[in-house]
């Protein structure tokens, strides 16, 4: 059936979607593959051999032991990106994953190598494959910002088909995750963005979804785009099977069909304007949980 299989399934996010432990995702193997310069970084880490990543290579400036860190952190979100998608995404080729030690560097990088996919922190070079991030971020936005990436990554090798909307939301969901007992748990929650969410629907001044589903180019998508789109994400994976279904169902025609011909419309059985007034009722009913509460 060749691209007609491609469609993708989201898998029990919030059940059975646990990562293998850390320890068990990273293993230690032959000598890594450096570009640029990382073979001074890595003749200053000494002799033994660093961990070994199967999907990605490692340019950063940190020590042995906190690459190694990085490097079994990236790989076990990998395994649960494989776990969430059916089929997974076959890779061309290992994407590498490039740290650079501030943001100074990092603007000096991007402005002079202009990448596909640019934000305030990171940058993506698709056809490279290469995910750019800097140390000024504090660890948890770090890995943050690197999940997003290899979420959107995983995405392209997929299909470049989905619509802009779909892709931030989906990128949005999947950058949160939480660990227990050493494992990675995609939960797509996050306290703050319900509460910025709530916060922008009480307000009244927000864009529509009528206008969300036409834009096309980043440089048009704000920070509210991606917070309703992670909300309506959120919705479809959460929400009730009867909310995957319609969200399942929409992706697989997209992929099949390309986005241009398909009316979200039509598997909502409402129209957007519609929706958008459930949907808004529905997240305004959401309790906030912060991390420790009981759920």
């Amino acid at each position: 059936m060749g691209r007609q299989k491609w469609f993708l399934l989201l898998l029990c996010l919030l059940s059975s979607c646990a990562g293998t432990g850390e320890a068990s995702a990273a293993r230690r193997a032959g000598k890594r593959e450096s570009a640029g310069s990382a073979a001074q970084t890595s003749a200053a880490k000494g002799e033994e051999e660093p961990l070994s990543s199967q999907n990605y290579k490692f340019v950063t400036p940190l020590e042995r032991s906190e690459e190694d860190k990085v490097i079994v952190r990236v790989e076990a979100f990998h395994t649960e990106l494989d776990r969430a998608f059916s089929p997974r995404a076959r890779q061309r080729k290992p994407a590498t994953v490039e740290i650079l030690q501030d943001k100074t560097a990092f603007q000096a990088r991007v402005t002079l190598d202009k990448p596909e996919v640019l934000e305030q922190d990171s940058a993506l070079y698709v056809k490279d494959r290469v995910i750019l991030v800097h140390l000024g971020l504090d660890s948890g936005n770090l890995f943050r910002t690197i999940f997003r990436n290899q979420t959107r990554l995983y995405l392209y090798d997929l299909t470049r088909n989905f619509p802009l909307w779909i892709e931030e939301g989906l990128v949005s969901f999947f950058e949160e995750v939480t660990v227990s007992e050493n494992r990675y748990i995609i939960t797509g929650y996050s306290a703050d963005k319900m509460s910025e969410l709530q916060a922008l629907l009480k307000s009244g001044n927000y864009p529509g979804f009528k206008e969300l589903v036409q834009i096309t180019q980043r440089k048009d998508f704000t920070e509210s785009h991606r917070l309703i789109s992670w909300g309506f994400t959120y919705w479809a994976q959460v929400g009730s099977d009867a909310n995957r279904t319609v969200y399942n169902n929409y992706l697989r025609a997209v992929m099949e069909k390309g986005a241009d011909n398909v009316n979200i419309e039509d598997f909502l059985n409402m129209s957007l304007e519609e929706f958008q007034k459930k949907w808004q009722n529905w997240i305004l009913k959401k309790q906030i949980y912060k991390k420790g509460d009981d759920k």
